[in-house]
Order: structure tokens, then sequence, then C-alpha cells
């Protein structure tokens, strides 16, 4: 529990300039789609069957690191389970889950491609 909460300290609120490109439906061939909404000021990540809000983690000079989950059961179960927002090769933003690898096998890096032409904001 003490994990969490240290955890839970350094999560800020997510800025919605910086999510905006996105926003909308995403694709890995291995894990499906998921979808990427701002409701209400709260940043939801949605696929097969779950959601959970995403909040930015923010080290001591206030850049983002990653963005964790923080409702459960995610949250609690897989808390080394990250997304993280960058530019594809093709310029297009792309959506990455990074999880760590079973017995040693280092990290697992799923990268998430928009869904269409360019990923596209959800109500």
């Amino acid at each position: 529990a003490q994990g969490w909460s240290d955890l839970q300290a350094q999560l800020g609120p997510v800025d919605p300039a910086a999510v905006t490109p996105y926003l909308g439906r995403h694709a890995n061939p291995d894990l499906g789609e998921v979808t990427l909404a701002l409701r209400q000021g709260a940043l939801d990540f949605a696929a097969s069957g779950f959601s959970s809000e995403l909040r930015p983690q923010i080290d001591a000079d206030g850049t983002v690191i990653a963005y964790r989950f923080v409702d459960p059961p995610v949250a609690r179960y897989t808390p080394s389970l990250i997304v993280t927002f960058q530019e594809g090769a093709d310029g297009r933003p792309q959506v990455a889950l990074t999880t760590p690898g079973d017995f040693g096998e280092g990290e697992l890096v799923y990268q998430f491609a928009p869904v269409g032409a360019t990923a596209t904001p959800a109500p």
C-alpha cells in the first residue's frame, strides 16, 4: 500500500492540450483496439471490457514520465503498467503500453497506431 501511496503523490492533472493529438481509437495487432477520450477533464483509457482513468506521473522538475492507470483493477494489480505518447516514425500520434515481461525477459512494449487517417477525439 505504501508504494501505491507514493505513486499517487507523483500523479498530476491531465493537460488537455498535451493529450488531444492522441484521443480516439488506436489498434495493436496483438492486443486489439483501445480508445482514449477526455471526459470532464479526465483521460479515459478503454479496452476490451475495462476502462480506467489515466493520470500523468510527474518527476521532480515537472516533466511527465508516463501515464498511470488509477482505477481498479488495473491500478492495483498491475501498478507497473504504463502508457506513453509519442510521435510514430510516420509522424502520426502513437500510444505505447509498457509492462514488465515474465521471467526476466525485460519490458514488453505494445505500440498502438491510430485507427484511420488520424486519431479522432472521442466525446
